[in-house]
């Protein structure tokens, strides 16, 4: 079974005056950052509506959680393989612009154990993003990802750069 989104009411939830950090596991690889969004797009299409946008309406998102005392970086890793994260206070993405939306993400309908402090962070979103383009040909592949490219780096800029991880938590 495929992964599955859902909204989360439960959980850690952002408030305007949320001093929380936002952390985003590093993937050095741009295309393949781009190519993660466009592949987990059409599992958020459930969720446009409560995101504000329209059934004609993509997203692309980055996988991202909260930082709280109790889901430090490296508690956070405990699961993963990655070695290095970013982080930014939240504040910073919402006021340059991007939707942050609380997430519950299953595999094979099991939840993920960081479902209450995972966020989806909203890189782009439309009704003209042309994502088709990144099953064509290998032109119209690259063609996609230059197209794309420039909204990633630039949340990937805000995200700050690249911090190792602690050791990870038992």
């Amino acid at each position: 079974m495929p992964i599955r989104v859902e909204w989360r009411d439960d959980g850690h939830q952002l408030r305007p005056e949320d001093p929380v950090t936002i952390l985003r596991f590093e993937v050095s690889d741009l295309n393949q950052v781009m190519k993660s969004a466009v592949a987990a797009s059409p599992s958020y299409v459930p969720l446009l509506e409560a995101c504000g946008l329209t059934p004609r309406d993509r997203l692309l998102p980055l996988s991202c959680f909260a930082v709280t005392q109790t889901w430090t970086p490296s508690r956070l890793a405990r699961t993963t393989h990655y070695k290095h994260y970013r982080q930014v206070a939240a504040r910073v993405l919402l006021d340059a612009g991007y939707l942050l939306i609380p997430t519950s993400v299953f595999d094979d309908n099991a939840p993920d154990a960081r479902n209450e402090v995972h966020y989806e962070l909203i890189v782009i979103s439309g009704h003209n993003l042309r994502l088709g383009e990144f099953a064509g040909t290998r032109p119209d592949r690259a063609a996609a990802r230059r197209r794309l490219a420039p909204a990633f780096r630039a949340v990937l800029e805000l995200l700050g750069e690249p911090l190792a991880l602690p050791a990870v938590e038992p």
